[in-house]
């Protein structure tokens, strides 16, 4: 995966202030979807009456960041 620039770069104070990554960005989209309506997205993470796993919802939002990730280089390649 060689494409994952910044989100947000922008110039503070005449320095350059990258931010998050893209992948960190979108990873953080996916975690708001999945532990909203995990079962529409075929994972598991919240089961009604049960507790949010962190470590399983943080694995899944970044393998969904990868994979925005590698779609987006297939069609900017």
């Amino acid at each position: 995966m060689s494409d994952n620039p910044p989100a947000f770069p922008c110039v503070h104070d005449k320095h350059l202030q990258e931010g998050m990554t893209l992948r960190d960005w979108f990873a953080g989209q996916a975690l708001t979807v999945t532990a909203k309506i995990p079962h529409q997205h075929g994972m598991s993470i919240v089961q009604v009456g049960s507790p949010m796993h962190p470590e399983k919802a943080a694995s899944a939002a970044y393998r969904f960041a990868d994979a925005l990730l590698s779609e987006r280089e297939k069609n900017h390649g």
